[in-house]
């Protein structure tokens, strides 16, 4: 297997302060990429030794490395300044951010990768994944590194490594060995080490192209970089300055490798016991325990429910007591109906105005937590303005409330529940607890960044996720990115044909990510609502996928505030009032 990898380090960006180690740590994975055998033309470094560092020299040599289509491999790696924008991760050059576009779409140029040609695709990003600070960063619209002109039915595995998990950052920490004060990266460190198989339990033996051969996998690299990062950090006594614990998201297949070492000559001394850290109770493994224990009591709603054989939780974590942790109190009084049959309930916030081109929408209460809608189609968008000038854009669905979720300010959550005296109300009470326990852990994991469904029973999963939606939809949304990140086009159209026909229409989160809408005008159709992604990250694959916004919201995404679903500033608010009252969007 022919393998070629793109090394990318920028220590100076802008205004930011400057880093040490970026530009060095694209040198050390150069040194390891060449010791691993790969020839030198398919090696090629770019950083800002000699000056600043434009993205279009990055994409030509990319894009140079898809033509050849030789590669059963190719790896992307940045280190520098990254952040949080809608979700979705960039990579800051030289000139960023007072260019909008001299900076690295992570998920656009992932998801353009799927579809390169190149089997195995590697994203390493040892970059901070805060969020954007400022109207001027707000403004990073961001490159696809990958061409976007292959028309390919076929989706290649993806992988993608993080530094640090979502809405933290990377450190650079001293460097003990340097004569002077220095830093090192400690997470590209760390990553070497496992590449060049330090750590005993992911190195596998393996057959490599006809030939015996050691390799280290990526999802046992992954656990193993999770549990010695934070062991490194403690032993440099740095903890309660640096809390940094690394993420990745692997979606490649149980075969897939990241390095071949040599075979041990004569088959070589019993290795040593792997020197494994103990399991690393973290945010994510929590969130991943607490998915996967609420979805096993999910019941289909449908036939054809596909068997899983969920692995138990872990033992030390007391996955019933974290789920009442971050499970709702609802022993108040909860709306359930309106006369019309439709609306919306607002816990967290105050709404003072509601806005829709088709149907009649007014606040139902003085406080401004209900809001009532009288349908004139199945379902249409209602522009919901809350008391601090910010707003959400929401589908109105006919027979279903619309639950809103805010804290301190963010949008945090929607869920739709079927209205009460309607045919599913029945079904929906039969497993409402059940129900409303794994939105709340699916919400608080994606806020985190961590629901993922990796594994065998990762599919098996998402299809007992997406059984459900018949009674609370907004789960097809999780479960539309879920799918997207396994790569399972196929089955984000088979759940996009169940809510057309089941609700007359369908979320724009599903028809983008299924590909329903590359390379048209929202406008062109007018069944998919709202005009706009509902969760913030499906921001970032509109450039990808050349999905073109109404003319008169083109740049609606500089309004668009910090939260896990879409949520307009006030700006974005001044956009969209007179739009959605003229009746411009359904």
């Amino acid at each position: 297997m022919r393998r070629a990898a793109v090394l990318i380090g920028v220590d100076k960006t802008g205004g930011l302060p400057q880093l040490h180690d970026a530009a060095r740590g694209a040198r050390r994975m150069e040194a390891w990429a060449l010791d691993q055998g790969l020839e030198r033309d398919d090696v090629l470094v770019f950083t800002d030794e000699a000056g600043p560092l434009e993205v279009k020299r990055i994409k030509k040599a990319i894009a140079g490395l898809v033509d050849k289509a030789v590669y059963g491999q190719l790896l992307v790696y940045f280190a520098g300044h990254g952040v949080n924008l809608r979700r979705g991760e960039y990579w800051l050059l030289s000139e960023a951010p007072e260019d909008a576009q001299e900076s690295v779409n992570v998920e656009g140029s992932a998801a353009l990768a799927r579809r390169a040609g190149i089997p195995h695709v590697v994203f390493v990003s040892d970059a901070c994944r805060t969020a954007a600070q400022g109207i001027q960063m707000q403004g990073i619209t961001g490159s696809d590194l990958f061409p976007n002109d292959i028309d390919s039915d076929l989706e290649d595995a993806v992988d993608i490594f993080f530094a640090c998990t979502l809405g933290k950052p990377s450190f650079e920490i001293p460097d003990p060995d340097a004569a002077a004060a220095g830093f090192r990266a400690v997470y590209t460190d760390t990553l070497l080490d496992g590449l060049r198989g330090t750590f005993a339990e992911t190195v596998e033996d393996a057959s490599v192209d006809g030939e015996s051969a050691r390799v280290v996998r990526p999802r046992p690299l992954k656990k193993r970089l999770q549990a010695e990062m934070t062991r490194r950090i403690a032993a440099a006594n740095l903890q309660i300055r640096v809390n940094q614990v690394p993420d990745a998201r692997i979606t490649s297949d149980d075969d897939a490798w990241l390095a071949r070492l040599p075979v041990l000559a004569g088959g070589g001394p019993e290795p040593p016991p792997p020197d494994v850290p103990p399991p690393l109770t973290t945010l994510q493994t929590i969130s991943q325990e607490m998915v996967g224990a609420v979805l096993r009591e999910v019941q289909p709603t449908g036939p054809g429910e596909p068997s899983s054989s969920v692995p138990a939780a872990t033992d030390a974590l007391e996955v019933d007591a974290l789920v009442r942790g971050l499970t709702r109190d609802r022993s108040g009084p909860v709306r359930t109906s309106f006369e019309t049959r439709c609306g919306f309930r607002i816990d967290g916030a105050r709404v003072i105005e509601a806005f829709s081109g088709t149907g009649h929408a007014e606040v139902a209460d003085g406080a401004g937590s209900s809001v009532r809608f009288a349908p004139e189609s199945p379902a249409t968008s209602v522009l919901l303005v809350l008391d601090d000038g910010s707003s959400v854009l929401v589908p109105a669905v006919a027979e279903f409330i619309g639950a809103l979720r805010f804290e301190e300010g963010e949008f945090t959550d929607l869920a739709y529940e079927p209205s009460e005296h309607t045919w599913r109300w029945d079904m929906y009470l039969e497993r409402r607890e059940t129900l409303l326990g794994l939105r709340d852990v699916i919400s608080a994991a994606a806020d985190l960044g961590v629901f993922r469904l990796e594994g065998e029973d990762a599919l098996a999963l998402a299809a007992r996720m997406q059984y459900a939606k018949g009674v609370d939809p907004s789960l097809a949304l999780y479960a539309a990115y879920a799918y997207h990140d396994l790569g399972r086009t196929n089955l984000i159209h088979m759940m996009e044909g169940y809510l057309g026909s089941d609700l007359g229409f369908t979320f724009f989160d599903i028809a983008l990510l299924g590909r329903r809408l590359d390379g048209r005008r929202v406008a062109e159709a007018p069944e998919v609502l709202p005009a706009v992604p509902l969760l913030a990250q499906g921001w970032a694959f509109l450039q990808a996928f050349r999905v073109t916004l109404h003319e008169e919201i083109a740049d609606l995404n500089r309004h668009v505030a910090p939260s896990l679903w879409t949520q307009f500033t006030p700006l974005g608010t001044d956009v969209l009032r007179p739009l959605v009252h003229s009746g411009r969007f359904r």
